[in-house]
């Protein structure tokens, strides 16, 4: 075989392989979800000024995109509080349904924030509850729209320079007194 055969073999082994392959990352959580909102959704859905004070906001219907620092700023003035980072598509054990959740907080008498890791108001809206207000990071503000990078930057800017050990990473349940982050747990109920 020439040397111009092999070249033309190579360019159409390439063009065949760029044209069938077609690895799809566009699934729940890989991105925030929010340029997939349609025009109704993308309406209820409200990104907050870094000045804006969130620990007040009572609207069940709005999702509102804040900072970590503004959760940051609400933790303070709160004796015990648990930030539940939920994500809507999560079948495990360790993620539990948000009125399980906001059951569990009333009774121990914790503030709940729950924190969506990226937009899925099907989810939402099947687990409506009118006492929760749900937030979700604000991706515009982390400069990005993977939901894995904005939720780290958002995570580590929450824990204000704490660090998780390595099991303990992942951990959907984050516990703060005045601010102070105290623990991360797997489950509530363990």
């Amino acid at each position: 075989m020439s040397k111009f055969h092999k070249i033309w073999l190579l360019i159409f082994v390439i063009f065949i392989l760029t044209n069938c392959i077609s690895i799809k990352f566009d699934g729940p959580g890989y991105d925030s979800g929010y340029n997939k909102l349609d025009i109704i959704n993308k309406e209820r859905v409200v990104f907050l000024n870094e000045e804006i004070n969130i620990c007040d906001l009572n609207d069940s219907s709005k999702i509102f995109s804040i900072t970590a620092k503004q959760l940051r700023n609400c933790l303070i003035n709160l004796d015990t509080a648990l930030v539940y980072k939920w994500s809507p598509n999560c079948s495990a054990k360790s993620c539990i349904s948000l009125s399980t959740c906001l059951d569990f907080c009333q009774k121990k008498n914790y503030k709940l924030f729950v924190v969506a890791d990226y937009f899925d108001f099907k989810q939402f809206d099947a687990q409506y509850t009118k006492d929760l207000q749900i937030f979700i990071p604000n991706h515009k503000y982390y400069k990005t729209d993977y939901s894995n990078k904005y939720n780290r930057l958002f995570k580590e800017e929450l824990m204000a320079g704490e660090r998780l050990i390595k099991d303990n990473k992942y951990n959907r349940f984050l516990f703060f007194h005045n601010g102070n982050f105290v623990k991360s747990k797997p489950s509530l109920f363990n």
